[in-house]
């Protein structure tokens, strides 16, 4: 025969099926909030399909006033990398401290979030986080290699030196 619990026991059980219970809630929550911002949306013409656009696109929209003023171009590229050359007004971030919450505070949020990295993989990492936060981001598809051989951003790109690259260099 068990003996009555103890109140403190009683409490500590609907304690912990009240934490479980929110534990569910924060699960669908999430649940919900990635199958929104993750799942493909179908999107006008030009406009930025699975949150990805190619080189000569940001070259354009950099190149138009109008666009770029509602752009932020994030490079989360090692220090080394982003030195040897970047995206004039590039802002650098390493890959592994982008979520901090400091990192976080300096993101704009009533502007397109453009991730860069090498090849658009860790970028495209981060485009998801960062919209499961709800930011609004893009990547550019092929990272900064299919941006440094495409010939109409050559103006845009900077060394450390913050010379421009020209086609003819």
């Amino acid at each position: 025969m068990s003996t009555p619990a103890s109140m403190s026991e009683l409490e500590d059980e609907e304690g912990a099926a009240d934490l479980a219970a929110l534990d569910e809630q924060i699960v669908d929550i999430i649940s919900r909030r990635a199958l929104n911002v993750l799942a493909s949306t179908p999107l006008e013409e030009g406009e930025y399909i699975a949150h990805g656009l190619w080189g000569h696109e940001l070259a354009a929209k950099l190149a138009d006033p109008l666009q770029s003023e509602n752009l932020y171009l994030l490079d989360v590229r090692t220090r080394h990398g982003f030195d040897e050359g970047h995206i004039d007004g590039a802002h650098h971030v390493d890959f592994n401290e982008w979520a901090s919450p400091e990192n976080l505070s300096r993101l704009p949020n009533d502007r397109k979030i453009i991730v860069i990295c090498d090849t658009g993989l860790m970028a495209a990492q981060v485009v998801a986080g960062l919209r499961l936060l709800g930011y609004d981001a893009a990547v550019p598809r092929t990272g900064i290699n299919g941006w440094t051989q495409t010939s109409i951003p050559q103006a845009w790109w900077r060394r450390s030196r913050h010379t421009a690259i020209r086609a003819d260099d």
